[in-house]
């Protein structure tokens, strides 16, 4: 395991953020994807699913 508290954090700090980002954008995807097929169902489905992404990203952020 890579000690956090040594080296620079200008380098640290990127090395910790590129996962979460990664995940952000598959999230991103996942939830495109799942509009696209809930789109036929109506309004009320698209905003349940873009509702439950948003709160999704706010516990993500």
């Amino acid at each position: 395991m890579k000690d956090l508290t040594q080296g620079s954090p200008i380098r640290i700090i990127p090395a910790m953020a590129i996962p979460v980002a990664a995940g952000m954008i598959f999230q991103t995807l996942y939830l495109l994807v799942d509009l696209y097929f809930v789109a036929a169902l109506g309004d009320d489905s698209v905003a349940g699913v873009g509702t439950a992404g948003t709160v999704l990203f706010m516990i993500m952020g």
